[in-house]
């Protein structure tokens, strides 16, 4: 019998399933019909999954790192701010205590007009 008249006498379903068994559909469906093909299946999707979360965390963790390093950076620069502020209120306040004590307790006054001398060189 020529292969001819053998394709000829082949119903259009084993046609088709000659057809299907050579394409790339064949080569994902066919593992799915051994023993335990669905499980593999299934195992390979939760694989993924959790690739994909660990790429998630991973760029989540990045994300939150790169803020608490610019809060560092932020509350280390208002701590310097703090200092010399600080030091800016004691020299002030400094000024301002000599002053209190010299007209309080030491009955001081700034001298007017009349007690100034100019000295000629």
């Amino acid at each position: 019998m020529s292969r001819i008249s053998r394709m000829s006498r082949m119903s259009r379903w084993e046609q088709l399933r000659g057809l299907l068994d050579f394409s790339p559909l064949a080569v994902l469906v066919t593992p799915l019909r051994a023993p335990g093909g669905w499980q593999c299946l299934v195992l390979a999707a939760l694989v993924l999954l959790s690739s994909l979360g660990a790429i998630f965390a991973s760029h989540e963790a990045r994300r939150h790192f790169e803020a608490l390093e610019r809060a560092r950076l932020a509350r280390d620069q208002l701590l310097e701010q703090r200092g010399r502020l600080l030091i800016e209120r004691g020299a002030f306040s400094a000024y301002h205590r000599v002053d209190v004590i010299a007209t309080e307790q030491l009955v001081m006054r700034s001298p007017g007009v009349e007690d100034t001398v100019l000295v000629q060189p």
